[in-house]
């Protein structure tokens, strides 16, 4: 090649050159870095897969796990056992110190308590068949000396005895009376009771009131009884009727006026007691 100068060319006047700019340097993976290769380097998560994870030595790490949780469950189980013993002792202490107690009170029940003295039953639920035996020969003989303690007893057996005894003899004869005879007591017991405590300033409580009456019904059920072999419509019947009637409304009175202490209204406590037998006799001869 020729050159242009040569034939007088005119060289074209050099541009000046710029001065290079420092350029900042910017990190680039796909460099090399030292002699290692390019790495194709891409930012991933990476995911935990319990299949693939195998740690290198996971000997110590179990142990210490394994270790700290079984040392952590001895210990509360230990403490566990610790409060059951605890609670064991003292289930066992409060049980012997209630033995105790138990057998205390039953040495000292066995020690105040003689079961050998002790009354019957009967007599603890006021069936006294001493008492029963002795108020019923009274009434069949009032003139007999009465004893205090035998007429103030507000005993009912008797009582209820004589009216089922009286209601079992009219149902021989084929009367049902039963509540006629329950009722009337009821009700003239009640009336005698009011009148008794007008009358004497001493006072009488209904249960002797019961008992007296109940007990003086007596002579009213053996003419029950009679009138059962006999027919009470003639003059036999007015007879005996009277000579019930009579005999059981002396024996109350008695016995009403040695309770209240009051001789004096003797006659005015036989005229009602007169009039409740009566209404008997006319249930038992009609």
């Amino acid at each position: 090649m020729h050159n242009n100068n040569a034939y007088g060319t005119p060289q074209q006047p050099q541009q000046p050159q710029q001065p290079q700019q420092p350029q900042m340097q910017m990190f680039n993976p796909q460099q090399n870095l030292g002699s290692q290769q390019p790495q194709n380097f891409s930012p991933q998560m990476q995911t935990f897969n319990p299949n693939t994870f195998v740690p290198s030595d996971t000997s110590g790490t179990d142990n210490g796990i394994g270790g700290g949780m079984g040392g952590g469950m001895s210990g509360g189980m230990g403490d566990m056992g610790s409060m059951g013993s605890m609670g064991s002792m003292g289930s066992m202490g409060s049980g012997g110190g209630g033995g105790g107690y138990g057998g205390n009170s039953i040495s000292s029940s066995g020690d105040d308590e003689d079961y050998e003295n002790e009354p019957p039953l009967l007599e603890e639920l006021g069936i006294n068949f001493e008492h029963i035996y002795t108020k019923t020969i009274l009434v069949l003989h009032p003139l007999k000396e009465m004893e205090p303690e035998v007429i103030n007893d507000h005993d009912m057996a008797g009582p209820l005895c004589f009216c089922l005894a009286l209601g079992a003899t009219l149902l021989l004869r084929g009367k049902l009376h039963f509540g006629y005879i329950y009722g009337i007591s009821i009700i003239g017991c009640g009336l005698m009771w009011i009148l008794l405590n007008l009358m004497c300033p001493v006072g009488i409580d209904i249960y002797r009131v019961v008992s007296v009456l109940g007990y003086c019904l007596l002579p009213m059920t053996l003419f029950s009884a009679v009138s059962v072999l006999i027919s009470m419509q003639g003059m036999i019947g007015l007879v005996l009727g009277l000579i019930s009637i009579t005999w059981c409304t002396y024996s109350a009175s008695c016995m009403f006026v040695k309770i209240l202490h009051d001789e004096d209204q003797k006659w005015l406590i036989r005229y009602p007691v007169f009039l409740l037998y009566c209404t008997f006799a006319l249930i038992t001869v009609f």
